[in-house]
């Protein structure tokens, strides 16, 4: 009788002891003003409120978290404390500094993901254009469009009668336009742009929760003691998984469009411009015609 006394009441110690770590790790000693702790002793602020004079560092850092930058303005401050920083979105068309470096270069697919953060204001646009050119030789002006593209960083996507599709880098999209522009006379011309930051936001949110939710399942199957319940939490897998790879995959074709603008054209072909037929001469007498004047005119 006195065992089981002794085992309960050690029971039930532990369990109080339990309890109170476990208060203990979500509150910590968090508590405001002067509470008192579950034994009776008084808890103390915590050091961001005592009443005492901070220190030169200490003020500048509370004055920067509380300043509200803008996010050039942390991008900058950024990069004076020599931190990582992260690339600008794809440069928008009429960028200036897209004309003076290499041919060649532009932003990466890759590079997409490091762009959203949540203090960023910075859209992600996709560009698209449509043109309609005039031109007296089409495939000599295709020719000439897909080495203009290449010559730009970017590729030819597709090719038929007249027509064709090009990928350039977003930083490089408006002196492509202008390039492929003088080629022939324009009779059309259509610039779109779409903005896809909440889209990416959403969709990037979303995956970093269902990877989560895997990891849990995960963990789960490690623990199923038995194969019913080892076969449940493998079907619940199989479909997380699913949505893990759809949602990748979607963010891929994103971060491609972002990176490579695309450009339609469409060749009309011209008709050539007429040869300039040589000066006829009206003889005054018809007798001139009659012994060949007027060929040895045209002969000249």
């Amino acid at each position: 009788m006195w065992g089981g006394t002794r085992r309960g009441g050690a029971l039930v110690r532990r369990t109080t002891l339990l309890i109170f770590a476990l208060c203990g790790a979500l509150l910590g000693c968090g508590c405001r003003g002067l509470d008192r702790t579950p034994g009776g002793e008084l808890c103390l602020p915590p050091d961001d409120l005592a009443l005492t004079e901070p220190t030169a560092s200490e003020a500048e850092d509370r004055a920067e978290q509380a300043a509200p930058a803008s996010p050039q303005d942390s991008w900058e401050a950024e990069a004076a404390r020599g931190g990582a920083t992260t690339p600008l979105p794809a440069s928008a068309p009429g960028d200036a500094a897209a004309g003076e470096g290499g041919e060649g270069s532009g932003a990466a697919p890759a590079e997409v993901l490091a762009r959203i953060e949540p203090g960023r204001r910075h859209p992600l646009l996709i560009y698209s254009a449509e043109l309609r050119l005039g031109v007296y030789e089409p495939e000599a002006a295709a020719e000439a469009a897909s080495s203009i593209a290449r010559g730009l960083g970017g590729f030819l996507a597709y090719r038929g009668d007249h027509a064709l599709t090009l990928r350039v880098p977003a930083g490089r999209f408006q002196m492509a336009l202008e390039r492929i522009e003088d080629l022939g006379e324009v009779l059309g011309r259509s610039v779109r742009s779409l903005d896809v930051t909440e889209e990416f936001r959403d969709l990037t949110a979303r995956l970093r929760n269902a990877e989560a939710v895997r990891a849990q399942l995960v963990r789960l199957l490690e623990r199923a003691r038995d194969v019913k319940a080892a076969l449940a939490v493998q079907a619940e897998l199989a479909k997380v998984t699913e949505t893990i790879e759809r949602l990748k995959g979607r963010l891929r074709f994103l971060e491609d469009r972002i990176a490579y603008s695309t450009i339609t054209v469409r060749f009309r072909p011209r008709a050539q411009p007429p040869i300039d037929s040589p000066t006829t001469f009206r003889l005054p007498f018809l007798w001139l015609d009659n012994v060949g004047l007027r060929t040895l005119l045209q002969l000249r």
